[in-house]
């Protein structure tokens, strides 16, 4: 089998525009701001040598059966994972179905820092909100997804089994 002079340019030239497509969609990613949101669980564990509180913190589960180690937390990790430094300045808590969104009010950071908050790349916060302060809310038995709003607008959410078993607890009113 012969392979002509034109199959090649036209192969070599298929090649370069795969390239120079990747190239565009690597460069187009690298200047977004990207954030990963992780609600989680948070039980109550006392305080360390430091007298600093200590919390175990769960993805998987929201620990509402463990009532001796109230109170109940939510825990909203943000971790940036982008190329450069944000500010993140709201965090809260929506609905898949709902358009409304629940801004968590005066968040605390577990490392005693101020809000809002800047990261720089590969810099995380964790923040923690009371689950008896949204059980008023209502949108607590759809909450869906936590989000973290950066200063210039953006806005990245996450979910997790924690989140969606306190969503599924609120509903059936298990969580008081």
């Amino acid at each position: 089998m012969e392979i002509n002079q034109d199959t090649i340019t036209t192969g070599v030239a298929i090649l370069g525009l795969g390239i120079a497509a990747y190239t565009l969609w690597r460069a187009l990613r690298a200047d977004k701001v990207r954030l990963k949101v992780v609600p989680k669980g948070a039980a109550y564990r006392g305080t360390d040598s430091q007298e600093q509180v200590a919390y175990l913190y769960t993805r998987d589960r929201f620990p509402l059966q463990d009532s001796k180690n109230a109170p109940h937390m939510l825990a909203v990790e943000i971790i940036n994972v982008g190329k450069f430094a944000v500010v993140v300045s709201e965090v809260g808590l929506g609905g898949r179905w709902h358009r409304m969104r629940t801004v968590l009010v005066k968040p605390l950071p577990t490392d005693g820092s101020k809000w809002p908050r800047r990261l720089e790349p590969r810099d995380s916060v964790t923040v923690l909100f009371e689950v008896a302060r949204l059980l008023d809310d209502s949108n607590a038995p759809y909450f869906a997804y936590a989000y973290a709003a950066t200063a210039c607008g953006t806005t990245c959410k996450g979910s997790s089994g924690a989140l969606k078993e306190l969503a599924r607890a609120i509903r059936a009113e298990v969580v008081t």
